[in-house]
């Protein structure tokens, strides 16, 4: 995959009103209506466990903890930022 240029893995944007989805998910046997919120939720998912557990937690390392989570003042005290010096050798 290193090889693949990232636009070649990038879906075509639909025209008019339809939605642009990254990728589609088939749940199967799962009791879900719509296709817009189990689509949010299954990314909800993957970001909470991208997020360290604890401030030692560095399992991951790809989310990092926002100025306002650390500082614990103002807005967006439980948001995460991408780690600024995140590196991967995939």
């Amino acid at each position: 995959m290193k090889d693949v240029p990232p636009t070649q893995l990038r879906p075509i944007k639909p025209t008019g009103t339809d939605p642009f989805l990254a990728f589609e998910i088939n749940f199967k046997g799962e009791d879900v209506q719509g296709e817009s919120g189990p689509y949010r939720q299954f990314y909800a998912d993957i970001s909470k466990e991208l997020e360290p557990q604890s401030t030692s937690d560095r399992s991951v390392n790809l989310l990092h903890p926002s100025v306002n989570n650390v500082a614990r003042l103002g807005n967006h005290k439980d948001k995460f930022v991408i780690h600024p010096s995140a590196k991967s050798t995939y």
